[in-house]
């Protein structure tokens, strides 16, 4: 979890996921599209808009 202090997404929490596997490397950045200090339990997890993908790539390429 990253605050961001500056940039397009300055104030928010940002949820940085990386995966080094056998076939090379993962990295997301995701940013909640919810109050992040709220009790989970209140969250609706079968929405399929609950996270914004701000970057994802693959081996350093953009997908």
């Amino acid at each position: 979890m990253y605050y961001q202090l500056g940039g397009e997404y300055q104030g928010h929490y940002l949820v940085g996921i990386l995966d080094r596997g056998t076939l090379g490397t993962t990295f997301m950045m995701l940013n909640p599209r919810f109050d992040f200090c709220s009790d989970p339990a209140s969250l609706d997890d079968e929405r399929t808009d609950l996270f914004e993908v701000v970057v994802a790539k693959f081996n350093g390429k953009k997908f």
